[in-house]
């Protein structure tokens, strides 16, 4: 008789590893997510195996992967929390105009704060796992609640990122869901195509990460508040 192969569980090394990594510095990476104005918790992960051609070491060390999955929840949390910033400008062929578009964070979880809780750890499938919670305090839970109403609106999108950037690229693919996530809200807002677009945007709950044919994809909910539309002028 064979038993069944357990996960490793890391347990105590890797809580602190992880927490030593916040203080220092999911395909299904949000099963059985927990998230409301009182407390945010979902369950991230990182890749072990570490990516050559990204310029990673081989394999990966056990405290720069903890590191990863508690900066990557830090920047997640902070995105619900306090949001970002956007600048988009749509591409147009007819006027030989490029797509740009920029994230500024609006604020950030601060390193050590009590808070921000990574739990124990466990690697499987070549991925280290571990839920982080952060429980925003009385001022944070206010703006939660005020991303639920007007102007705030809702939109969702997918992002891609290139898997062989690593770590790099786990960000591009958070960043292009937002991104498209802005397009969809635009396109129901506006006739045509604007010039130049500005506004801020949140997650509106925790994403979720994956791969899909070699590239990261990230499917992710947002609200959205619109600040300023430039159209073409027209002549």
């Amino acid at each position: 008789m064979t038993s069944t192969p357990r996960p490793r569980l890391l347990g105590r090394i890797s809580i602190l590893a992880l927490t030593a990594a916040f203080l220092g510095s999911a395909a299904q990476a949000q099963s059985g997510l927990m998230q409301s104005r009182e407390l945010l918790r979902a369950e991230f992960w990182t890749d072990l195996g570490g990516i050559p051609a990204s310029g990673d070491p081989y394999p990966l060390p056990l405290d720069l992967a903890a590191r990863r999955l508690v900066d990557e929840a830090a920047w997640v949390y902070s995105g619900t929390v306090y949001g970002f910033s956007f600048d988009w400008t749509p591409s147009d062929k007819a006027r030989a105009i490029e797509e740009s578009f920029s994230l500024v964070a609006r604020g950030s979880i601060e390193r050590g704060d009590p808070r921000f809780v990574p739990e124990a750890a466990r690697s499987e499938a070549g991925r280290l796992y571990s839920y982080v919670s952060y429980s925003p305090d009385a001022a944070q839970r206010s703006m939660l609640s005020a991303y639920s109403r007007s102007p705030w609106r809702s939109s969702q999108g997918i992002g891609h990122g290139e898997y062989f950037k690593g770590y790099a690229g786990r960000r591009a693919a958070y960043e292009d869901s937002a991104r498209q996530a802005i397009r969809e809200l635009l396109r129901g807002l506006e006739p045509n195509k604007p010039r130049r677009v500005k506004g801020c945007i949140v997650f509106s709950g925790t994403p979720r990460i994956g791969l899909v044919e070699g590239v990261y994809a990230v499917q992710a909910r947002f609200r959205i508040e619109v600040t300023e539309v430039l159209d073409y002028e027209v002549f």
